[in-house]
């Protein structure tokens, strides 16, 4: 056993879920600032929209992710990994979906996020 015997930094899928979870938590937090202005929430998922065409692709997402929270997967698996896991198993993630992976299922989905798409 080497000197990262035990440790999972090397197994994608815990990667996979600590990224899910400290981006999400992170977007929940800067969402919640929002409140009375508007869908703060919205701004947060124009970051990821880089392109502009109202949904986000997994190039875009993988670019937010490390432009905007850091976070950097170290193999095209674990890339494709965590964005299976946000978009659903679809090739790319609408506002009402991003909605869903940051509130969760039964969070608040704004109206705005209806007229997104």
């Amino acid at each position: 056993a080497g000197p990262m015997a035990g440790k999972d930094v090397m197994d994608p899928e815990k990667w996979t879920t600590r990224a899910w979870d400290k981006v999400r938590n992170k977007l929940l937090l800067d969402s919640d600032k929002g409140h009375c202005k508007g869908d703060h929430l919205w701004t947060q998922y124009k970051k990821f929209d880089t392109g502009g065409g109202g949904v986000i692709d997994r190039n875009e997402f993988a670019t937010a992710l490390s432009n905007v929270y850091g976070i950097k997967a170290s193999s095209p698996k674990q890339e494709a990994e965590l964005f299976a896991m946000v978009s659903g198993g679809d090739s790319e993630i609408s506002y009402i979906v991003f909605q869903r992976w940051v509130r969760g299922p039964a969070g608040t989905i704004s109206i705005k996020g209806d007229v997104a798409i």
